[in-house]
Parts: structure tokens; C-alpha cells; sequence
């Protein structure tokens, strides 16, 4: 251990009587001292190192990155990355002195021994430098297993000493194989997020395969942290711009979004949207899915049409979807008009389906079925059809 300490409780009313601890931000909201901060996306190809590079070059002087203040400040970085590739980054950014690298710092997975006195060794430097910032990039290089939660806390217990010391821990990670949901993604144990006080993963958003862009989802036990951001890497690398949240959130939908509607059988609601919503994508809620379908209609990508009341619905359409309803079925306009014309009630997709399952229909037909009228039977509103 590094040092021997006793389990020591305290009273309720003894720490309401000690002033409110206030956080020391070292990047506002996300990372601070005595505080661990889990950094975690897909490994070599989402930029979890280039976006630390940037803020420990904001670090020389301080200032903002992302429109959130960054404190002046030093720190140590543990890295799986051997001098060779540091030596590329440091004459790339300026980091002005002020970082201590522990490149590929042991020939294998450390011991707890070897564990423990490298974490000594930091405590020091924070002693006689005022060292405030320990990176671990990444984290898998240093566990002896990072799929048994044992392992996983062997490593991370021992780092509640640096951060008692007033040390910020930031610990970078990779996603598993396949991006889980949001706050479940990072690989192997759960131990980590568990353990961690801010959560950020990092993600493409979606779209262009080549953008800057990436969007990143918080889990946090502080106010301050926010729960979404997008932000935007310049073209030199440097620096990071705010994206337009809502654009930014539509855009990271929008191949899921439009796989939907590209592929609908008629027009949807809102609910028949969710409910064919890709199971592989993560789902919006329906706050957020209505937001959408009111940006696509005032820039013109959607079309729409109900009152909104019981029976007529919202429902949502591609004009390009349309026209293949109207080549697969020629009296695709005749039937609308004549539901209208009638004010027949709307029939959801979800409806739809469990009509269809009393009847040997073609699921896939774009062409609702008319709801049989009082006193009149499936048969005859087909025969009628058919005599006009």
C-alpha cells in the first residue's frame, strides 16, 4: 500500500459543520482536483489523445477550451505510448514545461508493488513541483485484467491517495468491441465508471466519416459537468470550437433517422418511428425525435400533414419515399383522397400491423387498408374500389 491508514467514520452533523468543499475546476465542469474523470471512446481513430494534447497546451497560461475555463497548471502524464511518439507531440504542441511524462513506463503489467511506487514517485513531484493533474493514457496498459472488477480497483484504489493530495485524475479508456449505450460502453469491468466521479465518452457523430466533429455524453455527480457536447477540432489540430448542440445531436441521428424513413412501408408517427427505430443505434427519447421532425419540416426535407388530435395524427414522410408508394401502387393518391374525403381515422404503422395480422395482406404494401365502414364488409370495400 502506499501508505497504511486506519478506517476512519464521522458524524453527519460533524460535516455539516465543516465549510462546503469547493471544487477546484482544472477544465470547468469536467476535469478538477480530487476529482477522477473517466475519457473514454474508440481506441487510435476518435482523438481521446489529440483532444489532451490541446488542453494540456491550454494549460501553460490557462484560458478556455471549449468555451469552458482551463486553470494554469502542471501535470504528469502515464502513458502506454513509448518517448518516440511524445517526442512527435511535444514539438507539435507547446506544452511549456510543465508536463512530467512517464512514456511506456514498465516492460509489462506492473506489479501492485511496481504499481505503488510509481505512484509514490508522483506524490513527490506534486510535492516539490505542485504537480495538480495525473493523465493515465491508457488505462488497459497498467491492469492486470480489466474485465475482473478486482483488478480494475487494485489499480484505482490506490489513486484516492493523489487525489486526497489534490491531485485531478483523468483515466483514458477504449469502448468495447461494440458501442453500448450510453454510460455502459467503456470495455471490461464496470468497476471503472462505477468508480469515476465524470463520466465523458467520446463518439463520431455520425454522417461524414471524415469530420472533425466528435459528441461526447457525460454521467457526473457535479452541476457544473454538462451532460452533452459537440465539439469541433480546427484543421490545424490546436483547438476546439462548440457546435450547435441541437445540429449536433440531429446530425449523430441522422443515418439511423433516415434509414427509417427511407425504408417506411407508409407514413409514421412519432411512436411508429421509435418503434422501427434501429435496434443497433441508440433510441432518442420522444422530446427530442419531435425536435428533429420540426427542424427537418422548416428546412423543407419533410413532409407532414394531421391535426395532431385523436385519429389524426402527425405523421411524417420523405417525398421521395412517397413517390415509391405511388409506382408500387397506382391508386395510392385515389385511396388517400378517398380516406380523406371520408375522414377516415389514420391507421399508425403499429396499428397497421396488428390489423394485418388477421388478414392475408402483403405487410409491405404502402397503401393503408381502409377501415371497413358501419354495415360494410372487407370484401365489398374492395369490390367497390375496384368499380370505380
Amino acid at each position: 500500500m502506499l501508505t497504511s491508514k486506519t478506517p476512519q467514520g464521522v458524524w453527519d452533523k460533524d460535516l455539516v459543520a465543516t465549510p462546503d468543499p469547493h471544487v477546484q475546476w482544472i477544465w470547468h465542469g469536467l476535469f478538477a482536483k480530487g476529482v477522477t474523470t473517466a475519457l473514454t471512446g474508440f481506441g487510435k481513430v476518435t482523438g481521446k489523445t489529440t483532444l489532451l494534447s490541446v488542453l494540456l497546451s491550454r494549460r501553460v497560461a490557462g484560458g478556455q477550451l471549449a468555451n469552458l475555463a482551463v486553470a494554469a497548471g502542471k501535470t504528469v502524464v502515464i502513458s502506454e505510448e513509448p518517448d518516440v511518439i511524445w517526442n512527435q507531440r511535444v514539438r507539435q504542441y507547446d506544452f511549456g514545461g510543465n508536463i512530467y511524462l512517464f512514456p511506456s513506463p514498465f516492460l509489462g503489467v506492473p506489479t501492485k508493488k511496481q504499481w505503488h511506487r510509481l505512484l509514490r514517485s508522483i506524490l513527490k513531484l506534486h510535492d516539490t513541483h505542485g504537480f495538480d493533474l495525473l493523465v493515465i493514457d491508457g488505462l488497459s496498459a497498467f491492469l492486470l485484467n480489466e474485465n475482473v472488477a478486482r483488478c480494475v480497483y487494485d489499480a484505482l484504489l490506490p489513486l484516492r491517495a493523489l487525489t486526497d493530495a489534490g491531485f485531478g485524475v483523468v483515466l483514458i479508456h477504449h469502448f468495447g468491441k461494440k458501442d453500448g449505450t450510453i454510460g455502459r460502453s467503456s470495455r471490461g469491468s464496470m468497476a471503472l465508471i462505477d468508480h469515476v466521479d465524470i463520466s465523458m465518452e467520446m463518439r463520431h457523430p455520425g454522417g461524414d466519416a471524415m469530420t472533425r466533429r466528435r459528441r461526447f455524453d457525460m454521467g457526473t455527480r457535479f452541476r457544473e459537468t454538462p451532460l452533452h457536447l459537440v465539439l469541433e477540432l480546427n484543421a490545424e489540430a490546436t483547438d476546439y470550437s462548440v457546435v450547435d448542440a441541437g445540429q449536433n445531436e440531429f446530425q449523430s441521428y441522422l443515418i439511423p433517422f433516415q434509414m427509417v424513413l427511407q425504408d417506411a412501408p407508409q407514413k409514421l408517427t412519432r411512436q411508429d418511428i421509435l418503434a422501427l427505430w434501429p435496434e443497433d443505434f441508440d433510441r432518442p427519447c420522444d422530446k427530442t425525435l419531435r425536435n428533429w421532425l420540426e427542424r427537418s419540416i422548416e428546412q423543407k426535407w419533410l413532409d407532414f400533414e394531421g391535426s395532431g388530435h385523436r385519429g389524426d395524427p402527425f405523421r411524417y414522410w420523405l417525398p421521395a419515399t412517397e413517390e415509391k408508394w405511388r409506382q408500387k401502387n397506382p391508386l395510392y393518391d385515389r385511396l388517400q383522397e378517398r380516406n380523406r374525403e371520408l375522414k377516415i381515422p389514420f391507421q399508425s404503422w403499429q396499428e397497421r400491423q396488428a390489423i394485418l395480422r388477421g388478414y392475408e395482406m402483403d405487410p409491405d404494401d404502402p397503401s393503408p387498408p381502409l377501415v371497413p365502414m358501419p354495415g360494410e364488409g372487407h370484401e365489398g370495400q374492395l369490390q367497390e374500389e375496384d368499380e370505380v
